[in-house]
């Protein structure tokens, strides 16, 4: 409390210092610019004026009484304007009219224009159906024309295969070379489809089909030699890296259009969960089996949450 006390107390200090300066210093250059009076005769004692009671006893000007410099900021909030300083911006219009008793009313709307508006609508569409009604009530050539115009365009379905065609020669596509910098005279821009077709490889290259979908519907196994590289089938992203029961070190990847592809009974995993993954880069490597046996990889392929035969996917070697 005593510390707000002081900063208004400052404040006020500074204010009045402000205005003091004001009405010393504008005075004396307007005294500076006017011209100076004519002398007034020396006057002894007894000849100069004694003030009457009425006038002693008058109450004092204004300029007499200290006015409070809280209601003189209000009143002048920029007084060093009048010093010839510029220090602070100008208040805005909405400011000033805010202090002289608040925000300025906004002007009112004209939807004048809005009626100007409807009512030329309006006037169309009745000439346009007095029109039509005049022209299936006459019994003349020219009507019987304009009413089978009316009649095919109400009744009859619009082609849009024209307006279909029109709109994939114009705009269907990106051209693949735009010719921005450079002379490039003689050379044409040619036209690519949207669609991009992301590589498809076997997850083990040279490997052979030991077990089919029609077995195990769920996918296949595939057998390779001990240690080798299985890859990615298509570009994706890694979703799980466990060691389950069955499948022994398993990798799921997330494709595109809502596929997924499992890889199990791998020996060496060399992903992480999250990481992004090309199309043919290594995910794991076979294990060594044991004497005797083959090593083998489980692949499958879900398709939007089902299993498919991975071989209507990827081309298994």
């Amino acid at each position: 409390m005593d510390t707000r006390k002081s900063i208004r107390e400052r404040r006020q200090e500074r204010i009045r210092r402000i205005m003091e300066h004001n009405n010393t210093t504008l005075p004396l250059k307007q005294a500076m610019q006017q011209p100076q009076a004519p002398l007034l005769p020396m006057l002894s004692p007894t000849e100069l004026p004694i003030p009457s009671a009425k006038t002693a006893n008058s109450p004092s000007t204004p300029r007499d009484i200290e006015d409070d410099p809280e209601r003189l900021w209000k009143a002048n909030p920029n007084p060093w304007e009048s010093a010839g300083w510029r220090i602070a911006p100008l208040p805005s219009k909405d400011v000033k009219a805010s202090k002289q008793g608040g925000p300025e009313a906004p002007p009112p709307r004209d939807y004048r224009f809005i009626i100007r508006g409807l009512f030329i609508q309006t006037a169309i569409a009745g000439a346009l159906f007095i029109i039509v009604f005049a022209l299936f009530k006459l019994d003349v050539p020219a009507a019987k024309q304009g009413q089978q115009v009316v009649t095919s365009a109400l009744t009859d379905e619009m082609n849009f295969d024209a307006a279909a065609e029109l709109y994939k020669d114009w705009f269907a596509g990106a051209p693949s070379f735009i010719p921005l910098f450079g002379d490039h005279r003689g050379e044409e821009s040619e036209l690519a489809e949207g669609a991009v077709d992301l590589p498809i490889v076997s997850p083990l290259q040279s490997g052979t089909v030991v077990r089919t979908f029609a077995e195990t519907l769920s996918g296949i196994e595939l057998a390779g030699e001990p240690g080798q590289e299985i890859v990615a089938a298509e570009t994706g992203r890694v979703l799980v890296v466990s060691n389950d029961d069955e499948l022994g070190e398993t990798v799921v990847v997330q494709h595109a259009n809502d596929r997924v592809s499992i890889y199990g009974h791998l020996g060496l995993v060399r992903v992480a969960v999250n990481d992004w993954i090309e199309a043919g880069k290594t995910i794991g490597k076979l294990p060594v089996a044991e004497e005797g046996q083959q090593s083998l990889l489980y692949f499958a392929v879900k398709d939007k949450g089902q299993y498919v035969d991975p071989a209507d996917v990827v081309p298994i070697d």
